[in-house]
C-alpha cells in the first residue's frame, strides 16, 4: 500500500476544468493522420522484411526489437512530467518527419536492405515513445471525469479507424509502389500531426504545475507508485504472462498468411483490418459496460482473447481467421480502454506521465521476449503449434487471475492509497471527502 501526502489527493485527477469545445476534435485529427501514414508504412515495412528474408526467427527477431522500444516508456513519461506536454508532442512530430523525409529521399536513390529498414523502423519508434506518455497524461485536461472514459474510447477508435484505413490502402498497393512512396506519405501525415498539436496548442491552455519537493521528477516515482498500487502491479504481472504467450500472434501473422493460408498480401492486410474493427467495436461495447466491475472487463476479454487464438490455430483457414481476429480485437479494445480510464482517474496529475510510461513499459516487457523465442520455435514446430501453445499459456493465467479480487481502490485517507473497490463512484466521493477535511484541518490550524 502506498501512500499520498496531502498534494497528492489534490493532484487525484477526480475532476476537470473546462476546455475548448476543439480540443478533442483537434487531438483526435492529429492522432488519426500520423496513424494512417505511420501504419501503411509499417505495413510496407513488414512485407518487405518479410519477403527479404523467410525466415521465422528472423523475423520474430527484428518485431521482438521493434516491440522492445517501449520499454523505454519508463523514461519517457517522466520527461513527460517534467515539461509541458504539447511542445513535447510537437517536437516529435518534427523529428518524426524528419526522419520519414529523410528515409523517403534514401529509398528514392537505393534499393531498401533488412537492416536499414529495420534501423529506420527502430529509429522512429524510439522517437514515438516520447509521444504515448504525452498524450496520455494531457487527455484529462481535456476531458472532465464523467467523459473521460468516452473521450479514450473515442482516441482509440480514430487511432484504429485510421491505422485500418493505412493497412487497407497498403495492401492494396504494397506490391505496387516504391519503399519510398510510403516513407513519403508517412512524413506528410506526421506533419498533418504535427500541425493540428500545434492548433490544440492555440485553443487550450495546458495547465502545469511542477511538484514542489527537488525529488519530484525521479523516474523511479512511476514504478514506486505501481509497487504500491495491488491493481495495477496486478495487471502488470497478468499482462506480462499473456503478452509472451500471445507476442508471437502479432510477429508471426505475416508468416501465418504467406507459409499457413497460402494467401496474398491482401489478405494479410485483412486480417490487420479485421483486427481494428474489433479494437473499435471494443472501444464502443466498453462504454455499455461502464458499471460492470473491473475484474468482469478484464478477465473474460483475456479468455476471450486467448480461446480466439486456440480455434484460429487449430482449424486454419481465411474465413475463421478473420472471425477469430475480430474477436480478439474486441476483446482488445475493453481492456485497453479500462485500464487507460482506470489510471488516469486515479492517479495524482503530477505522476500521470511516469505511472503511464512505468505501466505500459511493464505490460510490454514479456512482449518482445515472446515474439523472439516464438520466431525461434516456430522454425522447429510451425506458425501454427506456436500459437496454440501460447493461447495455452494465456488462458491458464487469466484462470488463475480470476481467483484472485480485481476491485478498484473504494476507500482513500489522508495517508493511504486504497487497494480495493467496489466502484469507481465510491473512490470519487471518498477522496472528494479526503479532500475537504484535509482543507478543513489547515483552516483549523490557520485560525489557531
Amino acid at each position: 500500500m502506498s501512500t499520498l501526502s496531502n498534494s497528492d489527493n489534490e493532484g487525484l485527477t477526480m475532476g476537470h476544468k473546462p476546455t475548448s469545445r476543439w480540443s478533442i476534435p483537434i487531438l483526435l485529427a492529429g492522432e488519426g493522420a500520423s496513424q494512417l501514414g505511420d501504419n501503411l508504412f509499417m505495413l510496407a515495412a513488414d512485407w518487405y522484411i518479410a519477403k527479404l528474408t523467410q525466415n521465422a526467427a528472423i523475423i520474430g527477431i527484428f518485431s521482438a526489437l521493434f516491440a522492445s522500444t517501449s520499454l523505454t516508456m519508463v523514461f519517457t513519461g517522466g520527461v513527460a512530467d517534467r515539461h509541458r506536454r504539447m511542445p513535447l508532442m510537437l517536437g516529435v512530430d518534427a523529428v518524426q518527419t524528419a526522419i520519414m523525409l529523410a528515409a523517403t529521399f534514401l529509398y528514392a536513390a537505393v534499393p531498401p536492405t533488412v537492416v536499414g529498414l529495420a534501423a529506420i523502423v527502430l529509429l522512429t519508434r524510439l522517437v514515438g515513445m516520447f509521444f504515448m506518455p504525452a498524450v496520455n497524461a494531457l487527455i484529462p485536461q481535456l476531458a472532465d471525469d464523467d467523459s473521460l472514459e468516452r473521450v479514450n474510447g473515442m482516441y482509440q477508435g480514430v487511432s484504429m479507424s485510421m491505422q485500418m484505413a493505412g493497412t487497407l490502402i497498403g495492401g492494396a498497393i504494397v506490391a505496387l509502389m516504391p519503399l519510398a512512396t510510403f516513407t513519403a506519405i508517412n512524413a506528410l501525415t506526421f506533419l498533418a500531426s504535427l500541425a493540428c498539436v500545434g492548433a490544440l496548442m492555440h485553443v487550450h491552455a495546458e495547465t502545469y504545475e511542477p511538484a514542489a519537493n527537488e525529488d519530484a521528477h525521479g523516474w523511479r516515482q512511476g514504478i514506486d507508485y505501481i509497487r504500491g498500487n495491488s491493481l495495477m502491479l496486478g495487471v502488470i504481472l497478468l499482462a506480462l504472462v499473456v503478452n509472451f504467450a500471445l507476442g508471437p500472434v502479432m510477429s508471426l501473422d505475416v508468416l501465418w498468411v504467406q507459409q499457413v493460408l497460402h494467401a496474398s498480401a491482401f489478405a494479410y492486410s485483412s486480417i490487420q483490418i479485421v483486427l481494428m474493427i474489433g479494437i473499435i467495436l471494443g472501444n464502443v461495447a466498453v462504454f455499455a459496460l461502464q458499471r460492470a466491475p473491473f475484474k468482469a472487463k478484464l478477465i473474460g476479454p483475456l479468455l476471450g482473447m486467448a480461446g480466439s487464438i486456440a480455434i484460429l490455430a487449430l482449424f486454419p483457414s481465411l474465413w475463421l481467421t478473420l472471425a477469430m481476429i475480430l474477436v480478439m480485437g474486441l476483446a482488445a479494445g475493453i481492456v485497453n480502454v479500462t485500464i487507460a480510464t482506470t489510471v488516469q482517474r486515479f492517479t495524482p496529475e503530477h505522476l500521470l506521465g511516469r505511472v503511464n510510461g512505468a505501466l505500459l513499459t511493464g505490460t510490454q516487457a514479456a512482449l518482445p521476449v515472446g515474439m523472439a523465442l516464438g520466431g525461434v520455435i516456430a522454425q522447429r514446430i510451425g506458425v501454427a503449434g506456436v500459437f496454440l501453445g501460447g493461447a495455452a499459456i494465456a488462458m491458464i493465467a487469466a484462470l488463475v487471475a480470476a481467483t484472485r479480487p480485481w476491485n478498484v481502490p473504494d476507500e482513500e485517507t489522508e495517508t493511504n492509497v486504497p487497494e480495493d473497490s467496489k466502484s469507481f463512484e465510491a473512490l470519487q466521493t471518498t477522496v472528494d471527502e479526503a479532500t475537504q477535511g484535509v482543507s478543513a484541518a489547515e483552516g483549523g490550524q490557520t485560525k489557531a
